[in-house]
């Protein structure tokens, strides 16, 4: 009888170490997951500031020196958000596998930005979508290194990948589009490549915006989705006619930059709400999506590309 007695202690004492070793375990994936979090947000900030520069850039090298200054002050954004996201990686030893791309992306925009002004507006154009695209895979390093898709909630994967895989690459296209149609505008024509090259990006924008909304089924989310699609709606719109669509563009630099700013904002608050909730579901909170409007505080006051 005492050996059962001491046998059952033994077993209850092992059961009670099990238990403890799960709670550690999962206290510290879960504090992995939020610092993960925290570096995507941002490694996402890096992007839609240099995104930004791109597109000033694109107007002042067609002859708009009204974004001179405006370039200048962006540059300088770039640089804090590119130290920020270094320091956040280098005290961070998950991400440390991260290190080395990092490394090659601050490399990368210390060239560029010496270089800017010496550059033809295709050279910029082709310098910043490299980088960006760069900084689009450390974007994605930086979420799946911290485990953010590692999941078995359904829910919880669709908004994993809002956030790393659907609407970072929409911002990219429109980013893309935001810099051509600057361009095109400072100049006053587009061209029958333009023309072209604006086509692919309005269907790759399109084709994005449809995978987008399919993956968001959650009525919750149907109001910010609505907002969102109609904002991307109506740069298309905008792009195929006032620049595609016309052999004189008559639409300002400031005023088409401005407008897909604004549609660039819309999905930067989307991701926003999506952040939002992932990281209330990291922190133990309830695993439905809040009905309330998201805070758009991470949408930068120049907005992406």
């Amino acid at each position: 009888m005492v050996a059962v007695i001491s046998s059952l202690g033994g077993l209850a004492v092992a059961v009670a170490a099990l238990c403890l070793a799960r709670i550690g375990q999962n206290k510290h994936r879960r504090q992995r997951r939020q610092t993960g979090l925290a570096a995507v947000r941002e490694a996402l900030a890096c992007v839609t500031a240099v995104q930004q520069h791109r597109g000033m850039a694109a107007a002042l090298l067609n002859g708009d020196a009204a974004f001179g200054p405006r370039l200048s002050a962006k540059q300088a954004e770039v640089d804090a958000a590119v130290h920020a996201l270094a320091t956040r990686i280098g005290e961070t030893p998950a991400l440390t596998v991260c290190m080395p791309r990092r490394e090659r992306i601050d490399a990368q925009w210390r060239q560029l930005a010496g270089r800017i002004h010496g550059m033809t507006p295709e050279q910029s154009f082709a310098a910043h979508t490299v980088l960006v695209q760069q900084q689009l895979y450390q974007l994605g390093d930086l979420g799946e290194q911290a485990g953010l898709l590692d999941t078995g909630d359904d829910a919880e994967r669709r908004l994993m990948q809002l956030l790393l895989q659907r609407l970072p690459p929409l911002v990219e296209h429109i980013g893309q589009a935001r810099a051509l149609g600057s361009g095109f505008a400072a100049k006053g024509q587009c061209g029958a490549v333009g023309r072209i090259r604006l086509r692919f990006l309005a269907q790759r924008i399109g084709a994005g915006q449809a995978a987008l909304t399919a993956l968001i089924d959650m009525p919750d989310w149907q109001r910010s989705v609505q907002v969102q699609g109609a904002e991307v709606s109506n740069l298309l719109a905008l792009i195929e006619t006032r620049l595609i669509g016309t052999d004189s563009i008559d639409l300002s630099p400031a005023d088409y930059f401005r407008s897909a700013t604004q549609t660039i904002d819309a999905c930067l608050a989307l991701w926003q709400r999506v952040a939002d909730d992932v990281e209330r579901r990291l922190e133990g909170g309830r695993r439905d999506s809040p009905a309330a409007a998201p805070s758009t505080g991470m949408v930068p006051s120049a907005a992406p590309v």
